[in-house]
């Protein structure tokens, strides 16, 4: 109370000097002015003091601000200045010049690359002290926009709003391949997939191209650009109801129309060009059409969060909806066996169909401190997506909750378990049936043989498990996991160390998993076990001072039972008839760090070694990687600056592969053989960007960017000579085009220039050229170039 009186006293006698004191109103004439006499001196003394002087009159309140601080600078108790203007909007417009030779599937991936296109940026802020609002939008070139509204007007309503639209080229991968006569080691085959008429002139040792061919390809879409145009809506919603409460509500939308290319394939097709020839045993047909797409997916997010004391509760429910207006695309489906036919209509089957769905995911958030240096987070959901063709659902619930304690000095440590479960159910119900699709009945080819609308479950009588229901799957983990610094308190070297721990146990077990090996003798019945995992990481880190950082840090994991494939028809052993991709023993080391020797030179460099294998009874591979990624940034002078980087990764595979007829009962065909297959891939990045200030008005950048890409595995060979089947082609040249079919060789290099010029503190001009090369040297028809000119202005207002 002390403090208070000083400091009000204090500013009544500073603002009494100013002149801002009201003076109060004058006493009455009758009222003697109040004097303040020393009380300790003589009564008779202080009668004797001569009479005061008349009081200086009492100076009344100014009038205006101009009066308040003085006309003449002398008389100021302040000095004013009027507020610098600020800027409060940004713009740019600029002209895009472009020539493209080659195909625009490479270079034009996400960019229109159309010849002539505008550039034009408009970028805001204006703010009040109490309302904001920030925007911008956008538009690179013609094919590409973007937009964004950022609004605060207080705690009880704030506004987020994103817009993207761009372009996806996706191409067209031809079936063909290179001309006739086909060369070993070209790609494809042609003779593999070729696009008809079908030509005499075959392959030495091989049956002339066409119909009756091992494979025959019709490519339905040739010269077709096949393009998806992409765009997506992101918006937030949030504000306080009260104190304690509020609320948000997310929204999300993303739409993609198009043209894309889609295949089908058909075994044992006896078909030809003329539907009434037939040709004996068949061939796989590959068939590729162009179908016009239109997706659009919506979801709303409505979320309400409570405070209770020291928990806070939040609720939350997901709405998606996914809706599309596809063209349907038919293929013929012909077979030269009826044991597994597709009906008496299979020559008109619809595919590439997607199906509508609807998601609803209620999600429910527990946080808090429950006790001191105890932190809660629990959150749990339940959801479930249905399925509007196939009228099926698949439901799905779990629960993550974790525990953190901070009550020793240094140390943090968390423990957690999760949960997930998916349940779906069957398709019982045959998309040919009379009424589900009305007039569309013969179009999903739902029936057996004769022409009787069948569920998928039976299809394919009689083998009834060659088609499984939906994999159900239940998944749980639990773990622990820490960080602690031993000499947080110290004051030298020691107090940046660091060390990380932590161990996990999982388990994902499956059901709908046992597939039917009806060629074995006798025949086996096969189940993917459980899988089972351990993971445990360790890590060090070191802050040495302001100029050096560094890490190190392992991860192991142990697999049971991981995942595996099953070719569940015509085998001859479950060695055969298993394998995967997926390693049962992982060793993952990471090293890396940041140094600053000098205040204008800083480098990040991180490197890991990453090993994996599967060596089970009926799965063995081996995979190692070694990625490395430096980057720096220099900064020679107050002109030049200048940033680079190098990075690479790379994996080497080897894995034994089962190819060949899998049963080995047929006599024109090879039987199975299992062989170790070699697979490399490795693309090594590098860049370097350089600016450099010319004048205080005029900069120069610059910079050149390099990608070179590899994917390639050797020959598999020759099957053995006990393995070989009797008929020529197969004997003849059996496997050596397989490597081709995803063989990578590209190469790509961008180059960089441009020039800004400040013509006044408010505009600037600027001139920008790109040049894009992408040479894929496995995929010729994808490649080309692209030179791209920019030039504009830009200011702010």
């Amino acid at each position: 109370m002390t403090r208070m009186l000083s400091f009000i006293t204090m500013a009544t006698l500073l603002l009494a000097s100013s002149g801002l004191v009201a003076a109060a109103e004058q006493p009455p004439a009758e009222e003697a002015p109040v004097r303040i006499t020393d009380q300790g001196a003589d009564p008779a003394s202080a009668a004797e003091q001569p009479a005061p002087a008349e009081m200086e009159p009492i100076p009344e309140i100014a009038e205006d601000f101009e009066e308040f601080v003085g006309q003449d600078f002398g008389e100021q108790y302040f000095i004013t200045h009027d507020a610098p203007y600020q800027p409060w909007l940004a713009t740019r417009f600029g002209w895009w010049g472009v020539d493209v030779d080659g195909s625009r599937s490479g270079v034009g991936e996400w960019q229109g690359l159309d010849s002539s296109s505008p550039f034009w940026d408009v970028d805001g802020l204006r703010s009040n002290g109490y309302e904001t609002v920030d925007f911008f939008a956008t538009g690179t070139e013609n094919e590409t926009t973007q937009g964004g509204l950022h609004l605060y007007l207080g705690p009880r309503l704030t506004v987020n709003m994103d817009y993207d639209r761009f372009i996806h080229r996706l191409g067209h991968k031809p079936l063909g391949g290179t001309a006739l006569p086909y060369t070993l080691g070209d790609f494809p085959l042609q003779g593999g997939f070729f696009d008809p008429p079908p030509t005499p002139q075959g392959i030495p040792g091989l049956a002339a191209n066409g119909p009756g061919f091992p494979m025959w390809g019709e490519d339905f879409s040739i010269g077709q650009n096949h393009a998806l145009r992409v765009q997506q809506l992101k918006g937030n919603f949030q504000g306080d109801l009260t104190e304690n409460l509020k609320w948000r509500l997310n929204v999300w939308g993303l739409k993609k129309e198009g043209f894309r290319q889609v295949n089908s394939t058909q075994h044992c097709f006896n078909a030809t060009s003329d539907p009434n020839t037939l040709v004996p045993g068949g061939s796989c047909h590959v068939v590729s059409k162009s179908q016009h797409v239109n997706w659009l997916t919506m979801e709303i997010e409505p979320v309400i969060e409570a405070r209770f004391g020291w928990l806070t509760m939040e609720y939350s429910r997901t709405m998606r909806s996914f809706q599309q207006d596809d063209e349907i695309v038919t293929g013929n489906f012909s077979r030269g066996t009826t044991t597994y036919g597709l009906g008496p209509n299979a020559q008109n089957g619809a595919y590439a169909y997607v199906p509508e769905n609807y998601t609803e995911i209620d999600r429910l958030k527990f946080r808090g401190q429950m006790a001191p240096n105890t932190d809660l987070y629990v959150v749990g959901h339940v959801g479930n997506t249905h399925n509007k063709f196939r009228d099926s659902d698949r439901k799905f619930y779990g629960a993550d909750a974790r525990l953190t304690n901070t009550a020793i000095d240094g140390l943090s440590v968390t423990v957690y378990g999760k949960t997930d479960t998916q349940r779906n159910s069957e398709d019982t119900q045959s998309l040919s049936a009379a009424g589900r699709f009305p007039g569309q009945e013969n179009l999903w080819l739902e029936t057996n043989p004769t022409g009787v609308p069948t569920p998928p479950q039976s299809i394919y009588a009689p083998d009834v498990l060659y088609y499984q229901n939906l994999v159900d799957r239940d998944y749980l983990a639990a773990g622990v996991k820490g960080r602690w610094r031993p000499f947080h308190d110290y004051c030298d070297v020691r107090s940046g160390l660091s060390l990380t721990g932590g161990y996990e146990y999982s388990q994902l077990e499956r059901d709908n998993v046992t597939y039917r090996l009806r060629f074995m003798t006798p025949v086996e019945l096969f189940t993917q076990p459980t899988t089972h995992t351990h993971m445990g990481f360790v890590g060090v880190q070191q802050e040495w001072g302001r100029t050096l950082s560094s890490y190190v840090r392992y991860r192991l994991i142990e697999r049971e039972w991981p995942l595996v494939g099953v070719t569940h028809r015509a085998q001859i052993g479950l060695d055969q008839a298993i394998n995967s991709n997926q390693p049962e023993h992982e060793d993952r080391i990471e090293l890396g760090g940041t140094w600053t020797p000098l205040d204008n030179l800083m480098v990040n460099a991180s490197f890991w070694l990453i090993n994996s294998y599967n060596r089970s009874e009926f799965v063995n591979f081996d995979e190692d990687s070694y990625p490395i990624v430096i980057s720096a940034w220099y900064g020679l002078n107050d002109q030049w600056s200048f940033t680079g980087g190098f990075a690479t990764f790379s994996n080497w595979i080897t894995q034994d592969i089962t190819l060949g007829r899998e049963d080995g009962l047929t006599t024109n065909e090879a039987r199975a053989w299992t062989s170790p297959w070699d697979y490399a891939g490795r693309a090594d990045v590098f860049n370097l960007g350089a600016s450099y200030a010319v004048t205080c008005d005029l900069t120069l950048v610059g910079g050149i960017e390099y990608v070179r890409s590899r994917n390639v595995f050797a020959d598999p060979g020759t099957p053995p000579a006990e393995n070989q089947a009797t008929n020529p082609p197969i004997a003849a040249l059996p496997y050596s085009d397989l490597p081709g079919y995803s063989a990578v060789r590209v190469n790509t290099m961008r180059l960089t220039a441009g020039v800004d010029y400040e013509l006044s503190r408010s505009m600037n001009t600027f001139f920008r050229y790109n040049y894009f090369d992408f040479d894929d040297r496995a995929m010729p028809y994808n490649a080309g170039t692209a030179h791209m000119f920019l030039g504009g202005l830009s200011g702010v207002f």
